[in-house]
């Protein structure tokens, strides 16, 4: 938002008078959800949200057959008008909290939390509560450990003794209502179940009602609004803004559905420009990475011819182990030959007659070899294998030897 706009609306929200009940029927700006923007002191007369980040609560007007009543509603930001939703916070040093205790002040209707102790509800687990009416003095509640500490930023249940032993606290109920219970310190635990903390209301675009209303704090309907200043904003200038001098201006819908005011054009404006910045950034980003990814892509490339190169390389020397391992393979087995068949050609051997009927011969060896010693180094009963690279004939033609008629039969 635009800081003037800000300043603005802040200072509105510090200048704000007692208020009256705004009338029922209008519609109110709601609630931004609150901030994390770290309360340092809660008692600074600023107006706060009482929050758990997402929940607020909220002060709220109804009508009943005694009249208009005040109730405490704790509902989820979005729901609540945001002048119901801003608090004062005072610290009450007198009280029977033996420490420091709060007061919590709405800023829309100048009306404390507090509550009549006759009309206090009992605490039962389980038990469902109405919600209480506000009614009676302000209850000064114990609540953080100081008005300005660190444990601001951390939601704790405000609670109250009425006797030592007696203890009211608050409870939300299902339907947003809150209602006032007590009870027995001695007899149940502790209670927790509304934990609250100070937060920084959102910003918020106000329209005529909540202007004319101030918030709220006025009549919306016959009221109008005005402002007062920061002295470093008007630097002694005349405020044009102030009721004090006769300057009080109703609030009224902007003419045309296009207009802006100077504070909205300034922001878009604003925006753009911080868009248009962030737009740059990112196209640089995106020209950088597509420049890194070509880069990388040609390095693969080159990655990938010279893996390819190595696998070629790797085929290739494959294939001359295997041609030396066959030409290696085929050496040995021709010496081996080699030698076989000199072995052979030098060995004596008996020569047989071709024409002469070998089957004679298996009946009687011993009649063609009387030798039998020898019979089995006949080329004959050779294995076949050791004449694979022998030039020579399997039997050899040697001259047979005489034998009687006698040692034939």
């Amino acid at each position: 938002m635009n800081k003037k706009f800000s300043t603005l609306v802040a200072s509105m929200l510090l200048a704000t008078t007692v208020g009256t009940v705004s009338a029922q029927n209008l519609e109110f700006t709601k609630s931004a959800l609150p901030t994390n923007v770290r309360v340092e002191s809660v008692a600074d007369g600023k107006c706060y949200q009482l929050t758990d980040g997402w929940n607020v609560l909220v002060m709220q007007k109804v009508s009943t057959e005694k009249g208009d009543r005040f109730i405490l509603k704790y509902v989820p930001y979005y729901a609540a008008n945001i002048g119901e939703s801003l608090w004062y916070v005072t610290v009450d040093k007198d009280n029977k909290e033996n420490g420091v205790a709060f007061k919590f002040m709405n800023l829309a209707y100048n009306y404390p939390i507090s509550f009549d102790p006759a009309k206090i509800q009992d605490y039962k687990p389980g038990k469902t509560y109405e919600g209480s009416y506000l009614a009676g003095e302000a209850v000064a509640w114990a609540w953080m450990r100081s008005e300005a500490s660190e444990g601001l930023n951390v939601g704790k249940t405000p609670e109250a003794y009425f006797k030592t032993d007696s203890v009211m606290t608050l409870i939300p109920n299902a339907d947003g209502t809150v209602a006032a219970v007590k009870y027995d310190v001695r007899e149940t635990d502790k209670l927790a179940q509304l934990n609250i903390r100070p937060a920084v209301a959102g910003p918020v675009w106000l329209g005529k009602n909540d202007l004319n209303s101030m918030l709220q704090t006025q009549d919306a309907t016959n009221g109008k609004t005005s402002f007062s200043f920061e002295k470093d904003v008007t630097e002694g200038l005349a405020n044009l803004w102030s009721a004090g001098k006769g300057h009080a201006y109703e609030a009224v819908d902007a003419v045309g559905e296009s207009t802006l005011s100077y504070g909205a054009v300034a922001d878009a404006a604003a925006e753009k420009d911080a868009a248009m910045l962030a737009a740059n950034e990112a196209e640089k980003k995106v020209e950088a990475a597509v420049k890194a990814l070509a880069d990388a892509e040609s390095e693969y490339n080159v990655l990938a011819q010279k893996i390819q190169n190595v696998e070629s390389e790797k085929v290739e020397k494959g294939r001359e182990l295997v041609n030396q391992s066959w030409i290696y393979n085929f050496l040995n087995e021709s010496e081996d030959a080699t030698k076989q068949a000199i072995l052979l050609k030098n060995k004596p051997h008996r020569q047989v007659s071709p024409s002469f009927p070998l089957h004679h011969m298996k009946k009687d060896k011993k009649a063609y070899y009387p030798n039998s010693n020898r019979q089995s180094n006949h080329p004959a009963n050779q294995d076949l294998s050791s004449h694979l690279y022998s030039h020579r004939p399997l039997f050899a033609a040697e001259p047979i030897q005489k034998t009687s008629a006698t040692k034939m039969k």
